[in-house]
């Protein structure tokens, strides 16, 4: 599914190693604004909202977040190597340009 405006039944969720899981798909239109990064400010998590009320979309801070710092998750598994998650993120039709990544390909500081 692409980032954030999608969400199908993901066994590697944080939900799912709840023992949460969910089959079908939403549109999250806040969700889909976030920008990647391979070393992500913040996670997404797909949570359930109550009976009946479906599934929301919760942004988690993942470190102190700086005043007007952008939210940034990442669309791929960040524990993958560079060239894994370059051809994962190819998927999106575009090549990451995150400091981790940058570094990974011996470019100095973007």
């Amino acid at each position: 599914s692409a980032p954030g405006d999608a969400s199908t039944s993901n066994d590697a969720s944080p939900s799912a190693e709840r023992g949460a899981r969910y089959e079908g798909c939403g549109l999250f239109p806040l969700t889909c604004l976030m920008n990647h990064s391979c070393e992500p400010n913040a996670e997404v998590r797909f949570e359930d909202a109550g009976p009946g009320a479906g599934v929301v979309s919760a942004v988690y801070a993942l470190r102190e977040i700086r005043p007007h710092e952008e939210l940034r998750h990442s669309y791929v598994d960040e524990t993958r190597p560079v060239f894994l998650r370059a051809a994962d993120l190819a998927a999106f039709g575009f090549r990451c340009d995150c400091a981790r990544c940058a570094r990974a390909r011996g470019v100095s500081s973007v």
